[in-house]
């Protein structure tokens, strides 16, 4: 495998990570991120949640891609749309001052929208762009299967991570079970 193959793989499985929780935040809680739209555009609020969940599905789809070897170069487009979409949304909340927690990760998004979405959109501008200009991988199949079982090993990281006080309590419930 080259070491441009590792750098695209690298970057895919951040993306993809990305991806995935937010669109999976945004499908199961889609009023925190359209209360924060509503806050930066009072005439969203009727609606937000349908403009939330269209940017899951995009959000997920542009994760798939990353997966898809005949995918990845179209996939970035979709990638780079949502990265300035992201930076846009981070810059108008900076502006107005927001308060809203975006909900971008669901319920455990807390911080307003702002230089998080402005740094998170950065980064999905630039695997886009180390996407496209990237010579095409030397074995795109292997490529494609590093990045699922990386990304679904760095997800379920991520998920035990945002989970962790519950993992505690369950865990300490199942001991006392068994003492």
């Amino acid at each position: 495998m080259s070491a441009t193959d590792s750098v695209l793989i690298c970057g895919n499985v951040v993306l993809a990570t990305l991806l995935i929780r937010a669109s999976a935040g945004k499908l199961v809680t889609p009023g925190l991120t359209a209360s924060a739209l509503s806050e930066l555009f009072p005439g969203l609020m009727r609606s937000g949640s349908g403009i939330v969940r269209a940017t899951a599905l995009a959000e997920g789809l542009a994760a798939l891609s990353t997966v898809i070897a005949t995918l990845r170069l179209p996939g970035q487009i979709l990638v780079a749309l949502l990265g300035a979409g992201f930076v846009l949304l981070g810059v108008a909340g900076l502006l107005k001052g927001s308060q809203q927690p975006c909900g971008c990760f669901g319920a455990s998004s807390t911080r307003p929208l702002g230089t998080v979405n402005i740094a998170a959109g950065l980064l999905l501008l630039l695997v886009a762009a180390v996407n496209f200009w990237a010579p095409p991988p030397a074995e795109p199949a292997n490529v494609a299967a590093y990045t699922s079982m990386c990304t679904a090993i760095a997800s379920i990281g991520w998920l035990f991570w945002s989970n962790r006080d519950r993992i505690r309590v369950m865990v300490s419930a199942l001991r006392a079970r068994t003492e």
